[in-house]
């Protein structure tokens, strides 16, 4: 996290044993790695924005993400349907009472 350990950060094993043991790597790398993470997530970003923009790139993958951007970017259909879709799902973790349903649950492989 940006900005998490400084030189006056007092860190003690007990505590927080990773932070700690990677205290001195973290101020000697800075935020370097943050900054790194950021680049490649808007460059992953801008091509999947070319994707979704841009008709002559064909294929399974790009129909897929297209439709998948569609379908997140419906706000009037997801707030027609509202918890319709969801219902039965909520319904079945609702019905759980304790650890043997949990259990059931949880190792019902139909849900």
């Amino acid at each position: 996290m940006i900005g998490s350990v400084s030189e006056d950060t007092a860190i003690r094993e007990q505590d927080d044993f990773a932070a700690s043991a990677n205290r001195d790597r973290k101020l000697q790398q800075g935020d370097k790695s943050v900054e790194a993470l950021e680049d490649v997530t808007e460059a992953v970003y801008a091509k999947m924005e070319r994707v979704i923009n841009d008709p002559s790139i064909t294929g399974k993958t790009a129909d897929a993400l297209r439709a998948y951007y569609a379908l997140s970017s419906d706000w009037d259909g997801r707030n027609e349907d509202g918890i319709a879709p969801l219902k039965k799902y909520v319904d079945d973790i609702q019905s759980i009472s304790d650890q043997a349903a949990l259990a059931d649950f949880l190792c019902d492989i139909s849900l």
